[in-house]
């Protein structure tokens, strides 16, 4: 599966332009957020239905050939290759780690 994005201006930039005020830092990225949270939702729903999938970024190396074979086109932009497919085995769940390394208390 091929996971696309299209720039488009956002409702933030929209507001950003006709008041005038600045942008927070990272709002020019909800587009890659939105392909994301959808990517997140395919592969639960793979997994659901008993099938494995993973998010692959690193083809995008070859974007420009795999644009021409899928027939990509403008605005579009090619965000992620999605593979599913059975499983051969579901691997174990790795160990979880303890909430004193992965968290910090500040007061």
């Amino acid at each position: 599966i091929a996971a696309l994005s299209k720039r488009s201006p956002s409702f933030l930039e929209t507001i950003s332009r006709e008041t005038g005020m600045d942008l927070p830092i990272g709002t020019g990225q909800a587009e890659l957020m939105s392909v994301s949270m959808a990517i997140q939702n395919l592969q639960l729903a793979a997994h659901a239905l008993g099938l494995g999938s993973c998010c692959m970024t690193g083809p995008l190396l070859a974007s420009d050939a795999i644009r021409t074979i899928l027939d990509v086109r403008v605005p579009f932009e090619l965000s992620a290759i999605i593979p599913v497919g059975r499983r051969l085995a579901s691997p174990l769940a790795p160990p979880r780690k303890d909430v004193a390394v992965i968290s910090e208390i500040i007061e």
